[in-house]
Formats: C-alpha cells, sequence, structure tokens
C-alpha cells in the first residue's frame, strides 16, 4: 500500500513521480490511496483502476466519540457546540478543543473541566481565525521562528533552518521544541539529521499570511542562498524549490534562470502542465527586469522551452505556437546572429516541416546545418543532420536523408546514454526517420531492425512523447511492410498514450492506422468513417504533414472498399498537395494507386498503364526500390494480363533481383510470385 496525504501542497516533481506511479501501477498488486482537496486537478479519471471516494465531515456519532477521546466521557454540551461550529470537521474540531484549553475556559486536572461560560469565550468560526489567534499568543523569538518555519516550506531539515534562521544553536533548539509542544510542528527522523513538518498544510498557509511582505521577501531569498549553499553538489534535485523561493523573493534574474531549468526538467518527465506554469512565470518575470543583451538571451531560451511545449499538448496549430516562434527570431534579430539562433531555427524548421512546407523546411534545415558551426558542439551538429535528414526523407530524398541521418546517429552513438535523455537531441526521431529511409531504399531487414531500436530506446528513457513518436514510425513501417500482426496493438498503445498525456496530433494518427485496419479487415465504411474523422482532427492540430501521407491510406482504403471514384478523387488531392508542397515520400505509390484505381473503374487500361510507368518513374529517380517493386508488380500484372508477357518479365525482374533482404515481407513474395507465373 502506497499513500500520499494533501496532494494539494505537494512540490512539482513530487507531483510528477506521483503522476508517473499512477500511470505504471494499472497491472501491478499495489493499493495507492491519495487525499486532496476538491481544487486539486489530476488526469486519472480516465483510468479503468482509478475509483474517487468523497470524504465527507464526521457524523455527530463519530465526531462525539472523537471528542471524547479529547475531553473525556462528560461535557455533553461542549461537544455539541464543538460539533455545530465545526460542521465535524477533524482538524478543526481538534484546533477548537485547543484554543479552549488556551483561553482557560476548559482545564485538565485528572478529567477535564469547564471552568467558565462558553458565552464568555470569543473563538474565531473559522479553522484558519484560530490558528492565527494560537500563531498570534506566541512570544515573540518563537512566533518569528514559525513565520520563518512557515516561509522555508512545509517540510525542511534542521540544516536549513540553522542557514536561514540567524539565531544560535540553543535559541534554535528550544524554540523547536516549545512550537513541537504546542503542536504545530514535527520532528521526523531522518538521517544525517532530522527534519520538520508543519502537522497540517492550513498551519503552514496561515503562519505563511501573517508574516509582512517585506520579511518575507527576505526569508525567502535566505531560503534560496542557503539551499544553494547547503546542496551545491546536487542542485539540480531542488530546482523548482530554488524557482519558488527566488520568484518570491523579488530576486527575477536568479528566478527566471531557475525557472527555466525547472520547465525543462518538467518538460524532460512529459510533466507539460508543470513546465507552462514554470514558463509562464519566467515571462511574467522578465517583463519586471529592464531591457539587456542578457534578458533577450534568457528569454529566447524560454520561449525555446515553450514551443515544443506548446506543440506537444496543444499541436502544431495552436496560434500560440507561431506566436512564440515568431517572438523568438524577433529576439534573435534584435541581437544578432548567435549561437541563440540556432536553437529558435529549429523551432522554426519543426512548425515549417509539420506544416508540410517541405520547400521552406529544407531552406531552414540547411541554414540550420551551417549555423551549427556557431555553436561549436557535436550535439548541435547532430541535430543539424538530423534535420537536413528528416526533411529530405518526406521530400523523397532518400540517399541524402540517409547519409544525414547516419550522420546524426553516429554522433549519438558515441555517447548514446548521455544524449538519450536530452530533450535537444533527436536519439528516437533520428532511428525512427532512418528506419524509413532505409525500406524506402529496399533495405527491408535493416528498416525493420532500426524501427525496433527506436521502441528499445524509447521505452529506456521511459518519456511519453518519445513512446508516441516511436510506436507512429513503427506502425506505419508495418504498414509499408503490409505486416499487420502488431499495428492494432501498437496503435491501441499510442492511443492511451496520448489520451493520458493530451496528444491529440498522436491519437489521431493512431486512430487514422486503426481505421486502416478495418478497412483491410472488410469493415470499409467504418474504418473510411474512423479514417476521415482522424485526419480532420490531424488538420485541426497542424498535421498537414502527416495528414498528405494519410492520403495515400484512404486512397488503398477506397480501393479495398472497390469505390474507385471517391478512391481517385482522393488521388487527385494527394497529387495537387505533393505538387504544392514538395512532399514526394510517397508520390510513386500515389501514382501506383492512382493505376489500380483506373483499372476496377474499368475502360481505363491505358491511363492506368501510364500512371503506373509514372509511379515507376518516381520511384526509380528517387532510387525508392520497395515502392520501385510494388510498382513494377502492379503495371507486370497489367501487361500480363493484355498478353505483353516478356514487356511483364523485363519490367519485374531486375527490380527483384536487386533487392537483398526482406524476403518474407508480402511485397516480395507477391511480386516474385508473379515472375514465376510469368516464367
Amino acid at each position: 500500500m502506497v499513500i500520499f496525504e494533501d496532494l494539494h501542497w505537494m512540490d512539482a516533481e513530487t507531483q510528477s513521480l506521483l503522476d508517473l506511479l499512477a500511470d505504471s501501477i494499472g497491472t501491478a498488486r499495489i493499493l495507492m490511496m491519495v487525499n486532496y482537496r476538491p481544487e486539486y486537478e489530476h488526469h486519472w479519471g480516465n483510468k479503468t483502476y482509478y475509483t474517487q471516494l468523497r470524504l465527507d465531515p464526521l457524523g455527530a456519532l463519530n465526531a462525539t466519540e472523537m471528542l471524547s477521546d479529547l475531553l473525556g466521557a462528560e461535557l455533553q454540551g461542549v461537544k455539541e457546540l464543538i460539533v455545530a461550529r465545526t460542521d465535524g470537521n477533524p482538524f478543526f474540531m481538534e484546533e477548537m478543543v485547543r484554543a479552549l484549553f488556551d483561553h482557560g475556559a476548559l482545564t485538565r486536572n485528572g478529567s477535564v473541566k469547564l471552568t467558565k461560560p462558553l458565552s464568555s469565550i470569543e473563538i474565531p468560526p473559522t479553522v484558519q481565525g484560530i490558528l492565527a489567534a494560537r500563531i498570534d499568543q506566541l512570544v515573540g523569538p518563537e512566533k518569528e521562528l514559525l513565520q520563518t518555519l512557515a516561509v522555508i516550506g512545509k517540510e525542511f531539515p534542521l540544516g536549513l533552518v540553522r542557514r536561514v534562521n540567524q539565531r544560535s544553536e540553543e535559541e534554535l533548539a528550544r524554540g523547536l521544541a516549545k512550537l513541537q509542544l504546542a503542536e504545530f510542528i514535527y520532528e521526523v527522523p531522518a538521517f544525517p539529521e532530522s527534519e520538520y513538518t508543519f502537522k497540517h498544510a492550513l498551519t503552514q498557509e496561515v503562519a505563511y499570511n501573517s508574516v509582512l511582505i517585506e520579511r518575507r521577501r527576505e526569508v525567502h531569498e535566505r531560503s534560496a542562498a542557503a539551499i544553494e549553499e547547503l546542496f551545491a553538489g546536487k542542485l539540480d534535485d531542488h530546482v523548482d524549490t530554488l524557482a519558488y523561493h527566488y520568484s518570491r523573493s523579488g530576486n527575477a534574474p536568479k528566478a527566471v534562470g531557475f525557472l527555466r531549468l525547472a520547465a525543462e526538467q518538467a518538460r524532460t518527465r512529459s510533466a507539460y502542465d508543470d513546465a507552462l506554469r514554470y514558463i509562464n512565470e519566467a515571462l511574467r518575470l522578465l517583463g519586471e527586469i529592464p531591457e539587456s543583451l542578457e534578458r533577450d538571451r534568457d528569454e529566447i531560451a524560454i520561449q525555446g522551452i515553450r514551443g515544443p511545449t506548446l506543440i506537444a499538448t496543444l499541436g502544431f496549430a495552436a496560434p500560440e505556437v507561431a506566436e512564440c516562434m515568431k517572438r523568438g527570431l524577433a529576439l534573435c534579430q534584435r541581437i544578432g546572429e548567435g549561437p541563440e539562433l540556432f536553437s529558435v531555427m529549429l523551432g522554426l524548421w519543426s512548425l515549417s516541416l509539420a506544416r508540410n512546407r517541405l520547400h521552406d523546411a529544407k531552406r531552414l534545415a540547411e541554414k540550420i546545418l551551417n549555423l551549427s558551426g556557431l555553436v561549436n558542439s557535436e550535439l548541435a551538429v547532430a541535430r543539424a543532420h538530423a534535420a537536413l535528414g528528416s526533411t529530405c526523407l518526406w521530400r523523397g530524398e532518400f540517399s541524402l536523408a540517409r547519409q544525414h541521418l547516419e550522420q546524426a546517429i553516429a554522433i549519438y552513438d558515441q555517447d548514446v546514454e548521455r544524449y538519450l535523455p536530452m530533450q535537444q537531441a533527436s536519439v528516437v526521431p533520428s532511428r525512427c526517420h532512418i528506419s524509413w529511409t532505409l525500406w524506402m531504399m529496399g533495405y527491408l531487414d535493416q528498416a525493420q531492425a532500426r524501427a525496433e531500436e527506436a521502441i528499445e530506446l524509447a521505452t529506456r528513457l521511459g518519456a511519453p512523447f518519445s513512446m508516441a513518436y516511436a510506436l507512429m514510425y513503427t506502425i506505419i513501417l508495418s504498414h509499408f511492410r503490409r505486416d499487420y500482426s502488431v499495428i492494432r496493438s501498437r496503435a491501441e498503445s499510442l492511443i492511451q498514450i496520448a489520451r493520458e498525456h493530451g496528444f491529440p496530433y498522436w491519437s489521431a494518427i493512431a486512430s487514422m492506422v486503426i481505421g486502416r485496419v478495418l478497412a483491410g479487415e472488410g469493415s470499409h465504411d467504418a474504418g473510411i468513417i474512423r479514417m476521415r474523422d482522424a485526419m480532420g482532427t490531424l488538420r485541426d492540430t497542424g498535421g498537414e504533414l502527416v495528414y498528405c501521407y494519410a492520403l495515400s491510406l484512404l486512397a488503398e482504403s477506397y480501393l479495398r472498399a472497390r469505390e474507385p471514384e471517391r478512391g481517385l478523387e482522393v488521388v487527385a488531392e494527394a497529387l495537387k498537395e505533393i505538387e504544392a508542397s514538395g512532399q514526394q515520400i510517397h508520390e510513386a505509390e500515389v501514382w501506383r494507386l492512382r493505376g489500380e484505381l483506373l483499372l476496377l473503374h474499368g475502360n481505363a487500361v491505358a491511363e492506368a498503364e501510364r500512371s503506373f510507368m509514372q509511379a515507376l518513374e518516381a520511384a526509380r529517380r528517387q532510387q525508392a526500390r520497395s515502392w520501385e517493386l510494388r510498382a513494377a508488380t502492379s503495371l507486370a500484372r497489367l501487361l500480363a494480363a493484355r498478353g505483353r508477357h516478356d514487356e511483364a518479365k523485363s519490367t519485374l525482374a531486375p527490380i527483384l533481383a536487386s533487392i537483398t533482404e526482406g524476403f518474407e515481407t508480402a511485397d516480395f513474395k507477391e511480386g516474385s510470385g508473379l515472375l514465376r507465373q510469368l516464367s
């Protein structure tokens, strides 16, 4: 059993760990119990193994039983008054009893006695009021210590208190003992030194609010400086706490620096809501800093984190994404060309690629490769090659794509354990892209091996976005291979990840692929409806890059459904998109599908043959042997049906002879089977 209490007060790192645990226990024999206030937000409601129970105040019987434990069997009138005032809230009841003792209305001498009429005592009507009154009754040094502790946090190690409190060891020990005796705080045994925690988060809240603003800022500043000193060797574990203290101390430059680090950490954990919260706070504080070169560089770095985070949660079409990219570029133009421009250009390239503006994407990728020299790091060079390689892949420039992607992978493989967790390193995407590139070029087994490497690395990393990325490319590679044994299960895994983490783009892709599987299984109408719905979401989220490819899947589904008119309409749209965008990754296949649809339509044999020839021409121009094999098989089948067996054999035999691996794939078996028939 795992128990978490009062989640509302957990820091961002602990909440992210809690979310990770909640995601991972679906099949484990673990009971996880958490309690939180109504305003706490989580994303567990869609999990089948999550049950929410309302924790109501104590009923009259249970409340009386609790008060009997505190006061004894007598004083029924006092108990009724306390239950009525507190509505059965246990913490409120406990604090009210303590307040009655503090006011002298109750005394304990063997048994509890009522010494004053309750009507003569003014008891605050809320638990916050009672806590505030109790705090006000503390003597000066103890009250000041409690307020200092409240600013430090709900939990705090003794070493940190020593550095912040600025009192002698004896005074500090005496003050902590008195606060424990009054049950404001508890000591928690720990190694190498004790730690303390507030009895209740509400106690800390009331004590914190009682501190004057100027003193509060001063204590926040001292707390942050003490944390930096105390944990100098492992500040990465405390960046969110440092960001919290510095952002409330008035030290905006320090706060911005740690907020940026906290946002990077949150994005690495796929805690996108936390990342955006840190980013928005950093941007707010930047507005308080006078304009300078350093301030602009800080904002460029923060916008560089904000862009990918927005893309992950809102998609590429969100206006905030374009606004973020434009702001970053304007800042770069203001400070002049330098290393900062590299990251901004990568963001613009990513947006252009996703929006299927491949002419712009290639121009930007080439500039990024030139700029990588300014950054003077192998990581920058790898990122530049990866960007250009993936762009060339979608443009149908497969040989060039392979060259750049292999250069990127070679750099990553020098120290893959270091590069894998880096948000800036495209370790998983590079393997995804080269798997498709290798398939296009006819290296079918190598393509499969690279795709499985991407899945293995994404699984090892444990980042949902990377896992979604790897699953998408592996799923579509399986479709290329016409291997449907794992597509549905992987697509359903992708949908689950996308829904749990708010990735509408990835969810749409998975839904589209499942639609294609349904169409392949004979559920044509259901599959096509699902595909069209998913393609609408892709358009809405800025996924034009995949939308263009999805048109070929839709045309294929209409072919299987024997609806050539609709299929030809989709092919016409796809060819128009190819010409406008430069996305030629599937050009040969679109021409081939056009030929098959024309044959199905009837009375268009000559036009179908021309389409197959155009498919062959495109595939050969691109050195895309897999597309060439598929187009050659379609053309050879048509030629054989028209009695042109020699032409059919001369079309099919050379491409089959050039294939050196992947002999168990459906395309190779179909082509070689046809060639045997022709012979």
